[in-house]
């Protein structure tokens, strides 16, 4: 079977209009989470029912460089969530608010302070996180 040129010409319009489609929605979902800031982020915390939004609010500051981080562009990825193989991808901020949410009931008991908790269960490897936390939060 042989294409002809204006069903070539037809072809490449086609997908010229898809790769510009692509092009125009990775820009939007890039703009979208460029947006992103600390009050967005704790409404949503505090929306779901998450405890101590505020600490956990500099947890995700502190996590993404203020949310410019590769690992948040990239994979919407608050917290430094990780597994063996490596840092989780999330479809969006809030699904790693909810994934946040998810660990926090699983892994907190109540009346222990959050910054006990934090440094107790191992969230993070840097030994100074928590005083870099309260500095966020200050």
């Amino acid at each position: 079977m042989e294409i002809n040129k204006s069903d070539k010409i037809h072809m490449f319009s086609f997908v010229g209009i898809l790769a510009i489609f692509a092009i125009v929605t990775s820009f939007a979902f890039t703009k979208q989470i460029a947006k992103l800031d600390g009050t967005m982020v704790y409404k949503e915390l505090v929306k779901i029912g998450v405890k101590f939004p505020e600490i956990v609010v500099a947890q995700a500051k502190l996590e993404t460089g203020n949310f410019t981080s590769n690992y948040y562009q990239q994979r919407c990825n608050l917290f430094g969530f990780r597994t063996k193989n490596g840092y989780m991808y999330f479809e969006s901020w809030k699904h790693a608010c909810q994934s946040y949410k998810h660990w926090q009931d699983k892994n907190y008991r109540y009346g222990k302070d959050y910054f006990t908790f934090l440094k107790d269960v191992g969230y993070a490897s840097d030994t100074g996180y928590i005083r870099k936390l309260k500095q966020i939060i200050k």
